[in-house]
């Protein structure tokens, strides 16, 4: 990269992974609706209209967006992004998700029974077991966390994806073609035991195509090029076509959002949220990873009666991002005075 600034900003990246955290709450909260019980159904905004469903459908995109700013931010850096660069990465977010590991452990050891009402461990007791959950090998402690070996391996992965960025077609297509391998090992179940190496090839497109947007200013010379007014009606002709896709062919709704992400990093990244809403949520954005790891908790395992006690959506998803920063801002200052140490 040249030393002129990139379109997106650290500021800006941080804006819109305060928006993608605040998306994935919504999707966790109204998108999935079969992992609600029952008895802990919402009062919706608009009568009638699930509009909270859809929303929380579309928001599905706030991983695309994370690996597409990661695969972005790596393009942008100044330095030189080799495997030892590549691995200081991978351990910075390793030691955050280490530390909620054993946060999780230690309180679901301590304060839970042992064993789940049909006989199978609530949480690993034996070493070898916390070893590989230590190094996300196997299935996570909570299906949410799933994103962590596929980060690891994408970022392990970058500074060859990186040689291989100039020539911007054929990394593109070697991609399409990675995603669908990795669509037809999910569907055929053909994942190692150890690595689900169909997410990797799955999830790698938003990461590669965010890296081949800034090695190749795709963003600097849109915004030269485009009228606000024809990049506004692409981007309403993209939510008008997720309505679609909703209705019609809910199976291609994953390839449908990693498509459109560079789309709506692109629409956030010039809206009025990085100017005027840019300092919360860019703090949000900040404490995005630990949000993700706390919330499923809470969502679903172990406070899900309480998250959704107002009963009212707005509320619900008011209440539930609210409890997580409670515990998350001193968990944050203890593992960061650990650090410190």
């Amino acid at each position: 990269m040249t030393a002129r600034a990139a379109f997106l900003s650290l500021r800006d990246t941080d804006t819109i992974k305060g928006i993608a955290i605040l998306l994935m709450l919504v999707h966790h909260l109204f998108g999935l609706p079969s992992l609600i019980a029952p008895h802990n159904a919402y009062v919706p905004v608009l009568p009638g209209v699930p509009l909270e469903y859809w929303l929380g459908r579309f928001g599905k995109i706030s991983v695309c967006l994370f690996l597409f700013l990661s695969g972005y931010g790596l393009a942008t850096r100044r330095g030189l992004v080799d495997w030892r660069y590549a691995w200081g990465r991978i351990f910075a977010f390793a030691r955050t998700y280490w530390f909620y590991l054993a946060v999780a452990l230690a309180i679901g050891i301590i304060a839970f029974p042992h064993r789940m009402p049909g006989g199978s461990e609530r949480f690993p007791s034996d070493l070898i077991s916390v070893v590989r959950l230590a190094l996300a090998l196997g299935r996570p402690l909570v299906y949410e966390w799933w994103f962590v070996q596929t980060y690891v391996l994408l970022v392990a992965g970058a500074p060859l994806v990186l040689r291989l960025a100039d020539n911007g077609w054929l990394l593109l297509a070697v991609s399409a073609a990675a995603f669908l391998a990795g669509s037809a090992m999910d569907v055929l179940h053909l994942n190692p035991p150890l690595v689900m190496l169909s997410n990797v090839l799955i999830w790698q497109q938003p990461f590669v195509v965010g890296l081949l947007v800034a090695r190749h200013w795709v963003f600097e010379r849109t915004a030269a090029a485009a009228s606000p007014g024809s990049l506004r009606l692409l981007a309403i002709s993209a939510l008008a076509l997720f309505a679609a896709m909703e209705t019609w062919l809910r199976s291609a709704m994953t390839p449908y959002l990693i498509l459109i992400t560079p789309l709506v990093a692109f629409s956030l990244g010039s809206s009025c949220l990085t100017r005027d809403r840019g300092d919360l949520l860019g703090w949000l954005g900040r404490m995005s990873m630990p949000v993700w790891l706390v919330h499923p908790f809470l969502c679903y395992y172990f406070a899900q009666d309480l998250v959704f006690a107002p009963r009212f959506s707005l509320a619900v998803l008011a209440w539930l991002l609210v409890l997580t920063l409670v515990i998350v801002w001193p968990f944050e200052r203890l593992r960061r005075a650990i650090l410190r140490l």
